[in-house]
């Protein structure tokens, strides 16, 4: 049976959801405000084609997005991909969607800024990423430190050095698919593909493997 006579037997008009999807891929090098905007266009534009079992591959699509867009801040990727892969149906994606978009969070303190930025370039040294070290840079204490870092993003230290080795694991992965995740996992401050694994799941709900197939599902924009 071909694609498009599945789709259909399922209930969903394969134009519609192909659709849903070219529009998806003019999205991924947006802003991240003009990008969420547009991608709740297209959600609501779609539910009137009731997906219904094919809910799965719009909300894929949509976390693809949601992976790769501009300039969106850690802590908003990883409630809103929380969210995509926790909805259960369109309405509910574009609630998720629709109150970021409402409630985006205040600028970072400064100090907490400095600290991510950091993050950012030192992920791979465990020595350089501890709060005793990052503290003495703020002039704060650890304990303070880690405290004001809660406060302004609602996670902990670990959470943010996860994600900085996850989106660079991410970007290693596509670049080279075939690369033994093994590799990866050291290159980004791993010992090993299993503690990359887990890394992997925590941040973007799914594997790296199954990354990769989502990524070449919606390629991305072509460099300039």
């Amino acid at each position: 049976m071909q694609a498009s006579e599945h789709l259909r037997n399922k209930g969903m008009d394969p134009d519609r959801l192909c659709g849903f999807f070219n529009r998806l891929q003019a999205l991924l090098d947006y802003p991240a405000r003009q990008g969420l905007q547009s991608v709740v266009q297209a959600l609501r534009h779609l539910e009137a084609a009731k997906p219904g079992a094919q809910f799965g591959l719009v909300r894929d699509g949509t976390a693809a997005v949601i992976l790769r867009l501009r300039r969106l801040p850690d802590s908003d990727r990883y409630a809103l991909l929380q969210a995509a892969f926790g909805a259960r149906d369109i309405p509910t994606l574009v609630r998720a969607l629709d109150d970021w978009l409402e409630h985006r969070p205040k600028p970072l303190d400064p100090r907490v800024q400095a600290v991510l930025a950091a993050v950012q370039v030192e992920y791979r040294s465990p020595a350089k990423c501890r709060l005793a070290c990052l503290s003495r840079s703020v002039t704060l204490s650890p304990w303070h430190l880690s405290k004001l870092i809660h406060k302004e993003t609602g996670r902990h230290l670990a959470d943010h050095v996860r994600q900085a080795r996850v989106d660079e694991a991410a970007r290693r992965l596509i670049a080279a698919p075939a690369r033994p995740l093994r590799r990866i996992a050291q290159d980004v401050g791993y010992k090993d593909e299993t503690d990359l694994c887990h890394a992997f799941r925590l941040v973007t709900g799914c594997s790296p493997r199954q990354y990769i197939r989502l990524s070449q599902t919606i390629p991305g924009p072509s460099p300039p």
